[in-house]
C-alpha cells in the first residue's frame, strides 16, 4: 500500500512540474494565467493567490493552466497586454514549449541524482512478471513467474542481457534456458519488431536480487543523464507506430502499477523508471494532436508561415474536439488497465 501511494504521489508530481512549466514560462512573459489544475472537472479543493485559482479537479487524468486570451470563450479582454494573443511570438511559444521541457528537465535531475546517490543493479535470474498476448514470447509458451537464467547455454551476467540478446538477434531464434518451478528447460522464441523499433519478445521482467553500486562522478552522471535521455527519445519516436494499438498503451492505472512494482522492489532506484515516465509524458505532449502541446505549437508555427495567425475559434474547436478525443480514449485505456489487473 505503501509503494502504491508513493507510485500516486509520483506522478501528481509529474503532472505539477509539467502545468508548472507552462505556468513560469507565462507569468515570465507577463501573461496572466487565471487558473492552474490538477486534474479536470469540478474542484475537489481550491484556494486563490494573486491573480491565480489553484485547484485540484475531481477527475485525476492530468491537468491544465489557463492562460487569459489562449482561449477565444475564456471572458478575458482580448485587448489586454497580459492576454496570451497580445505576446510576441516567442513567448508564446515558449509558454507552451515549457511544459514538456520541465518534463525532460526534472527528468535529467533525477538520473543524475540516482547516479550520484542511488545506483543499483539487478542480478539474475530474470523473472518473467507479464507477458504480451499475441507476443513471441506468449507462442514461445513463456508463463509468468518463469526464470530466465541465460541464452543458448550461457548465463546471464546481469538483467539487462536479456536485452542485449534480443535487439541483437536481428530477429534469429533464441534458445533461452528457463527455469519453471525447480525445473529447467530450454525454451525457444524469435523477436520480432514493430516497424524499426527494437527487436523484443514481450515480456515484463525483473530481477531477483538488488545489489547497490557506489555512486558515479558528477560528471559522468551528467553525462550517463544526457546519453539515457537520448536513447529513450529515440526510442519512443521508433516505436510511435507500435502506439496506434490500444492495447500497447497503458493510462494512469497502469503507470501507477507499473510505478509501484518498481518502487517495491528498488526504492529510491526506482528514480529511473520515474525519470522515462516524465520523458515519456514530456515527448508524448510535443505530438502534433490536437489538444496537446504539440498541436498548439504546430499552430503558431503555421501562423509564421501564413503571416497572420490561426483563426482563434477555429483552433479552439480543434483544440476542444481533440481534447474530448483524447479523454474517451484514456478511458478506454484504462479500462484495459483494469481487465490486465483482474486475475
Amino acid at each position: 500500500m505503501g509503494s502504491l501511494l508513493l507510485a500516486v504521489l509520483a506522478v501528481g508530481v509529474l503532472i505539477i512540474v509539467h502545468e508548472a512549466g507552462h505556468f513560469l514560462a507565462a507569468r515570465w512573459s507577463g501573461m496572466r494565467v487565471s487558473r492552474f489544475s490538477i486534474g479536470f472537472g469540478p474542484p475537489l479543493a481550491k484556494f486563490e493567490r494573486g491573480e491565480t485559482v489553484y485547484q485540484i479537479g475531481v477527475l485525476p487524468l492530468g491537468g491544465f493552466v489557463q492562460i487569459d486570451g489562449m482561449s477565444p470563450n475564456d471572458g478575458t479582454d482580448p485587448t489586454h497586454p497580459a492576454s496570451y494573443l497580445n505576446r510576441p511570438f516567442h513567448q508564446r511559444f515558449a509558454a507552451i514549449l515549457a511544459g514538456p521541457a520541465a518534463n525532460y528537465l526534472l527528468a535529467f535531475l533525477l538520473l543524475v541524482v540516482a547516479s550520484l546517490a542511488f545506483r543499483s543493479e539487478t542480478l539474475p535470474p530474470v523473472e518473467v512478471l507479464q507477458v504480451q498476448d499475441g507476443s513471441p514470447a506468449a507462442e514461445a509458451g513463456l508463463k509468468e513467474g518463469d526464470l530466465i537464467l541465460g541464452v543458448g547455454g550461457v548465463p546471464f551476467e546481469a538483467v539487462g542481457d536479456l536485452l542485449k540478446a534480443t535487439g541483437s538477434s536481428e530477429g534469429r531464434p533464441l534458445a533461452l534456458d528457463v527455469e519453471r518451478g525447480g525445473v529447467k528447460q530450454v525454451i525457444e522464441v524469435t523477436p520480432r519488431r514493430d516497424g524499426d523499433g527494437p527487436y523484443r519478445v514481450g515480456v515484463a521482467f525483473g530481477g531477483s536480487v538488488v545489489r547497490a553500486l557506489p555512486g558515479l562522478p558528477f560528471t559522468d552522471a551528467l553525462a550517463l543523464a544526457g546519453r539515457d535521455l537520448y536513447a529513450w527519445s529515440a526510442e519512443f519516436i521508433r516505436t510511435l507506430s507500435a502506439l496506434v494499438d490500444i492495447k500497447n498503451l497503458q493510462g494512469p492505472l497502469g503507470i501507477v502499477s507499473g510505478l509501484a512494482d518498481n518502487i517495491q522492489r528498488a526504492g529510491a532506484g526506482a528514480l529511473p523508471f520515474i525519470a522515462r515516465i516524465s520523458v515519456i509524458l514530456g515527448i508524448a505532449n510535443l505530438l502534433p494532436i490536437p489538444g496537446l502541446d504539440g498541436s498548439r505549437l504546430l499552430f503558431l508555427l503555421v501562423g509564421v508561415v501564413r503571416r497572420k495567425p490561426v483563426p482563434p475559434r477555429l483552433e479552439a474547436g480543434i483544440h476542444a474536439v481533440g481534447v474530448i478525443l483524447l479523454l474517451l480514449l484514456l478511458v478506454v485505456i484504462s479500462i484495459n488497465d483494469v481487465l490486465r489487473e483482474v486475475p
